[in-house]
């Protein structure tokens, strides 16, 4: 039986966005300017420890001083406040789920956030319910992402040993080659009016085998995918004829 492993942020919620364009709004403000290829390579998807670090080595090169002891702080309580009046779900993601719900697949979230921080989100968005029980985060494992590290065990603890009939959902680089060093089908969401141009082509040098920039193209790819698992590439090409005659293409 396949298994779908989400992302969370910028996956299944739209958290990616908010602390990007507030982290660059902070690093600005401090002296540190990102291009947006250089911050979504180097920072996005990073767990928290991990951007600190990167952030902190990257102000000290640039200005020649250490970054404010507040500043990560500051930060943070501000990024908490736009967190509770903006957050969303990703359009189309519970749907997406509640697919998999209906096919009987199982799912789990892997995140490089605390596993706290991932629960606050998905309750906020109304889709904690899906995933009690299956929430595996950067506290669970030695190394975060991009080690694969998080999707090996999530993997294992749901009861799976192969990671070729696992399926990961992605939004980012780093989380793109995390699934891919774990020998997983990555389908990569490119999806987001943040996302720069050409941010696709980046999560296929990272790794994706597939990516779309709607979640209903996602979920298309990777129930194609579970039917390829499944039945092998005659079950995967039957679905894909019966849902482009039903007026549905992958993104």
């Amino acid at each position: 039986m396949p298994l779908v492993l989400f992302d969370c942020d910028g996956v299944l919620v739209n958290t990616e966005e908010l602390a990007g364009r507030l982290s660059r709004q902070f690093l600005a403000q401090a002296g540190l300017v990102y291009q947006d290829d250089v911050f979504d390579r180097r920072l996005a998807g990073t767990s928290f420890d991990d951007f600190r670090l990167r952030v902190s080595e990257d102000f000290l090169k640039a200005t020649g001083k250490p970054i404010a002891v507040t500043f990560f702080d500051d930060m943070n309580q501000a990024y908490l406040s736009e967190e509770a009046r903006h957050i969303r779900p990703i359009p189309g993601v519970r749907d997406f789920i509640e697919a998999l719900v209906s096919a009987q697949i199982p799912f789990a979230v892997a995140s490089n956030s605390a596993s706290a921080n991932t629960q606050r989100k998905l309750g906020l968005v109304g889709l904690l319910d899906f995933f009690k029980g299956r929430i595996f985060s950067r506290d669970d494992v030695p190394q975060g992402k991009p080690a694969p590290d998080i999707y090996l065990h999530a993997m294992q603890v749901m009861g799976k040993n192969r990671p070729d009939t696992c399926i990961v959902v992605e939004d980012s680089p780093i989380g793109v080659a995390a699934g891919h060093a774990a020998g997983m089908y990555v389908v990569g969401f490119s999806g987001g009016a943040h996302r720069p141009a050409g941010y696709a082509e980046g999560l296929r040098q990272a790794g994706a085998a597939f990516t779309a920039d709607t979640m209903p193209g996602v979920a298309f790819e990777a129930f194609d995918q579970i039917d390829e698992i499944k039945f092998g590439a005659q079950g995967r090409n039957y679905a894909m004829r019966q849902r482009r005659k039903a007026g549905h293409q992958p993104g």
